[in-house]
């Protein structure tokens, strides 16, 4: 019997697995550069992050994608 619902293809396994590692590399990352240790008492805007971890925040607004 046809089922009337559309299904969903399976996804590529490589893509999958092509595109797992970025969001350990962002942990790395945030804790290479001591993110969270400057989060501990709450959340801060983007350019008061950068400022307390001593990076540019033209640097972090391209990085700040891998935070959202």
């Amino acid at each position: 019997m046809a089922s009337s619902r559309l299904e969903r293809p399976e996804e590529n396994p490589i893509e999958k697995i092509a595109t797992a590692v970025y969001p350990p590399f962002a942990l790395l990352a945030g804790m290479k550069l001591d993110l969270f240790t400057s989060l501990k008492y709450g959340p801060m805007k983007a350019d008061q992050l950068a400022a307390t971890i001593g990076v540019s925040w033209w640097w972090f607004r391209g990085a700040g994608y891998f935070y959202n």
